[in-house]
């Protein structure tokens, strides 16, 4: 099945690469944590969700991945991927697209590398997951994906384990994990926060240089207001579950309308 829909894949960029229509997410009998959420993403653009901690950003991108922890279920609204509705992709379906036609950086990679594998495997061992979409040999393909984000001596990185690299050369290593098979979204859930000011930068910067060499459309999650005024071209001001403004950069940063995204604006200024 998957094979035939991968066909359908083609659609012009005039439409949305990511639909997501009224998604509401919720834990066991609790209140909702996502309530109603709906956005778009158009191919090779840049979306920030800002807000602040627990107000549903990640639970948002790990939605649309089908990567909720235990307990955690998506009972109303649908995610569109190119038309094709991962909300009722079985497993096996959304392995195909994880990694492939969609990846995901997270915020401390160090919890998403396996620290008893060398770094050139892992990143080799997501070509091998979808060769179909890495041409050439994966651990050639992982040795220049560390190059191309600027990991000095990659062969040498290459034959290292996670815990003997620092945590900025560890993210580059995520990123080039993310865009070996050069996905047409990557969701980036605060991919530089724990890292100081000046990797901060290198970070948002390599990611930008990537997207652009690919045409990848990126989906941003962050707290930090000046992380999309630098890298996004439209954002989406979450609060408590829900889209409370949405717009532009220039109209939600400089003309605000809601009470909170004024409060975010004035905690930074």
């Amino acid at each position: 099945m998957w094979g035939n829909d991968r066909q359908q894949l083609t659609k012009t960029a005039s439409e949305p690469l990511l639909r997501v229509q009224g998604l509401t997410v919720a834990f066991g009998q609790q209140p909702p944590v996502v309530r109603g959420v709906s956005f778009e993403v158009m191919p090779g653009e840049t979306v920030g969700i800002v807000g602040e901690s627990g107000s549903g950003k990640t639970m948002t991108a790990l939605s649309i991945m089908r990567l909720l922890p235990p307990g955690g279920r998506i009972v109303d609204g649908s995610i569109l991927f190119d038309g094709l509705p991962l909300h009722q992709f079985t497993e096996a379906q959304m392995r195909q697209v994880r990694g492939g036609d969609i990846a995901m950086i997270f915020q401390d990679p160090f919890t998403c590398l396996n620290p008893v594998m060398r770094v050139g495997e892992q990143v080799a061992e997501a070509a091998r997951l979808h060769r179909e979409r890495a041409e050439g040999a994966p651990h050639e393909l992982a040795v220049q994906m560390l190059r191309a984000v600027h990991l000095p001596d990659p062969e040498r990185i290459a034959r290292r384990y996670p815990h003997e690299l620092s945590g900025g050369q560890r993210q580059r290593v995520m990123i080039a994990m993310a865009f070996i098979c050069h996905p047409r979204l990557l969701i980036a859930d605060e991919p530089s926060t724990a890292l100081d000011v000046t990797v901060q930068l290198q970070i948002l910067h390599l990611m930008r240089e990537m997207q652009q060499q690919q045409g990848t459309a990126v989906l941003l999650i962050t707290h930090d207001i000046g992380v999309v005024a630098y890298t996004c071209d439209r954002v989406l001001v979450m609060h408590r579950g829900q889209i409370v403004e949405a717009g532009s950069v220039y109209e939600v940063l400089e003309q605000p309308r809601h009470p909170y995204t004024k409060q975010l604006l004035e905690a930074v200024r």
